[in-house]
C-alpha cells in the first residue's frame, strides 16, 4: 500500500482537485483506492451520512467509495469538538490513525487530504 499526502499553504489551491483526479487516474489503472482526510474543516450535513466533511463526501461520492464516512473523515472540526479537544478530552491524532489503518487495508493507494497548514 502506498499513500500519498496532497497538502498545500493555501486556500482553493486545487488540492481537492488534485487529489481526485489522482485517485480516478490510479482507479482507472484497477488500484483500490482509499481516501481520509484526518481533519475534516469543511462541516456539512449529510441525510445519509449526519456530519461529514464536504471533501471526503464529495470524493467518496466522484470515485464510489465504500468506505464509511466516519473513517474518511475521522474528526470533522466544529466548534464543541474544538473544545473537547483543548481540554483533552478528544484524542485526534489517535482517532485519525486507526482511521487511516482501517481506511488502509486491501488498498493500493490511499490519498490523505491536507489542510492549508504544515
Amino acid at each position: 500500500m502506498k499513500a500519498v499526502m496532497v497538502h498545500a499553504v493555501d486556500r482553493y489551491a486545487g488540492k481537492t482537485l488534485l487529489a481526485l483526479g489522482m485517485g480516478k487516474y490510479f482507479q482507472d489503472m484497477g488500484w483500490k483506492i482509499g481516501y481520509i482526510k484526518p481533519v475534516g474543516t469543511l462541516p456539512v450535513w449529510s441525510e445519509e451520512h449526519g456530519l461529514v466533511d464536504q471533501d471526503a463526501l464529495f470524493f467518496s461520492q466522484a470515485l464510489g467509495l465504500g468506505d464509511p464516512m466516519e473513517l474518511m473523515a475521522p474528526y470533522v472540526v466544529t466548534r464543541d469538538r474544538l473544545s473537547l479537544f483543548f481540554k483533552g478530552e478528544e484524542d485526534v491524532p489517535g482517532k485519525a490513525l486507526d482511521a487511516f489503518r482501517k481506511i488502509s487495508r486491501g488498498k493500493d493507494l490511499v490519498i490523505i487530504g491536507g489542510g492549508i497548514h504544515l
